[in-house]
């Protein structure tokens, strides 16, 4: 049973079970549920979120949800907002984009776009965890402990990558190995007089450029 109490709309019984249905109009919307706030002096919304389904489009009747997406703007209509998060039918998780995965559909799970900067973060970051970070859709960050930062970047115009690390937190940190288009390696540090010292072995390549020990 639906009743109203104090706070809202209560569903009570054996389950509570509610279902929001609407039938197949071939329209990509189908349900939508809004939460938000709105001024109590001009009636004009402030902000809202809202949980929408979108459904596939030309068979009507028989059309599948397409995905279910969380929006938020300011909007009188959820869908008319941003999306924030979406889940398609097949698991597939966008953050940024409705469509995950569009551009790599050989792979699944988690895509997150959220520009220059899209990061997926576990932990804190710094006392504990790591995080992942793109800039530019070239580099990738890792943190751990609150020790150093770990840079893997690579640079599709000038095709090459780059592995930075240093103690800082915070920054870029500096370039310690880079590997060029052409298979070139670099040890960034190695300049000048820096590094030396007497070797035990000394490091050369085989025919097939694997780095071996030489006696």
């Amino acid at each position: 049973a639906v009743t109203q109490s104090g706070v809202g709309l209560v569903v009570s019984g054996n389950d509570g079970l509610m279902d929001l249905l609407s039938y197949d109009d071939n329209t990509t919307v189908a349900t939508s549920i809004g939460m938000g706030r709105y001024s109590q002096t001009t009636g004009n919304i402030i902000d809202k979120w809202g949980l929408v389904t979108w459904y596939d489009t030309g068979n009507e009747g028989s059309n599948l949800s397409e995905r279910i997406s969380l929006h938020y703007g300011t909007s009188k209509y959820p869908w008319a907002s941003t999306s924030m998060v979406t889940v398609l039918r097949d698991g597939n998780v966008g953050i940024g984009t409705v469509i995950p995965f569009s551009n790599a559909s050989d792979n699944k799970g988690l895509n997150i776009d959220r520009g220059g900067h899209s990061s997926l973060l576990i932990g804190d970051g710094v006392n504990n965890g790591g995080m992942i970070q793109s800039s530019d859709d070239s580099w990738s960050r890792f943190t751990a402990d609150g020790a150093a930062l770990i840079d893997v970047y690579g640079e599709g115009s000038s095709a090459f990558i780059s592995l930075n690390v240093d103690s800082a937190t915070t920054g870029f940190p500096a370039a310690r190995l880079t590997v060029s288009n052409t298979g070139g390696i670099k040890f960034n540090t190695y300049g000048g007089t820096a590094k030396t010292g007497t070797p035990t072995y000394l490091l050369g390549t085989d025919a097939s450029g694997n780095i071996v020990k030489t006696l």
